[in-house]
Formats: C-alpha cells, sequence, structure tokens
C-alpha cells in the first residue's frame, strides 16, 4: 500500500476507524454467543457510545455507509491508504447486510435450534476475525509480532513445531515448542 505514497500513524488511525461499521453491525449476530459467554460482551465496550446513536438516529447506518462512500471512498485529496481500507470496511459491510437479509427472508427456517445459532456464531466470528486481522494488519511490525505470539500459543498448545510465514514481511521463522530429536515433528502449516 506505501507505493502511492508514505503512510503515518495519523493515516493508519483514520484508516482503522471505518472498520467500526461492520463491527456496529455484526454485533447482533453474536447474540448467541453473548449469551454462551457473558465475558465475550467486552468486545461490545468501545463501540457502546457509537451504538447508542446508530440505534437511536433513525438510518444512522444509511447515512453512514454513504457518507463513508460518498466522502472518503470518492476523494482524491484522502490518501490512497485510508480510502482503500474504507472501501474494504464498506465491503464487510454488504456481506453483513446480506446475511441479515437472508435470514430475515428464510429466519424462520433456519434460525430454529441448533443450525441457526451455528450460522450465527459462524458469521459473527468471522466477522471477528476479519476485524481484528484488518485493524492488526494496518500495522506491519505489530502483525509479525501479534502472529508470532498466535503461532507460539497454537504451539504450546497443539504441542507441534510450527512454521511462520509472512511474506509481506520476507520473514521465515521455525519455532520449535518441544524438540525431541528421537522423534519425527508433524508441522501444523
Amino acid at each position: 500500500m506505501t507505493w502511492r505514497g508514505t503512510t503515518t500513524v495519523r493515516d493508519r488511525i483514520f484508516a482503522a476507524l471505518p472498520y467500526l461499521l461492520p463491527l456496529m453491525d455484526g454485533l447482533p449476530f453474536g447474540r448467541f454467543l453473548f449469551q454462551q459467554f457473558p465475558v465475550l460482551q467486552i468486545i461490545t465496550l468501545p463501540v457502546i457510545p457509537l451504538m447508542f446513536l446508530y440505534q437511536y438516529i433513525p438510518f444512522a447506518g444509511f447515512i453512514v455507509f454513504l457518507g463513508l462512500y460518498m466522502l472518503v471512498v470518492r476523494n482524491e485529496n484522502i490518501p490512497h491508504f485510508i480510502r482503500f481500507n474504507t472501501m474494504q470496511a464498506i465491503l464487510i459491510d454488504i456481506v453483513l447486510i446480506l446475511c441479515t437479509l437472508f435470514f430475515q427472508v428464510f429466519g424462520s427456517v433456519l434460525l430454529q435450534g441448533f443450525v441457526g445459532e451455528t450460522l450465527y456464531n459462524m458469521i459473527f466470528l468471522g466477522l471477528l476475525a476479519v476485524f481484528f486481522y484488518s485493524v492488526i494488519s494496518l500495522y506491519p511490525a505489530n502483525m509479525q509480532k501479534f502472529l508470532q505470539f498466535l503461532m507460539l500459543f497454537i504451539c504450546k498448545f497443539g504441542n507441534r513445531e510450527l512454521r511462520i510465514t509472512n511474506d509481506e514481511l520476507r520473514m521465515t521463522n521455525y519455532v520449535n515448542c518441544h524438540p525431541k530429536p528421537d522423534t519425527i515433528k508433524d508441522p501444523c502449516f
């Protein structure tokens, strides 16, 4: 992304803000997880003030959606890095809108029992994964450290050898969790 210009910390912060739109639109999909694991409601704390405005202003979601597209994505004066991430957040929001429409049409059939809860949980967990990956990837050095931490956690949990590869940073690390010279290690990746 830096080939179109340099990115400052301020640009990275502004590029992360539009990802709050799909997060707010996707919170209703987490209702079953919030019921089963109340600790997960900590995720909603940073967006509670925005959710208050978002729910009580008529058509706020539509206004924010159009505002981001017309005022940020189409504006050539804003750096490409911010416009790209805003458009990516809008596309994630469109996918969530389509999921919401799907559940409104077929909700009476699908939301009964285990299948509905599973679909809601999958959508919400997928949204969280995309949200955290998108925000963390705005900071490449932090992304490398986060992936190493995640892989080490998985390595300790799974008792396997991991190969961490990040092509953008051109760095390859081999992490041995429990070196045993007499056994062959099974690579996770």
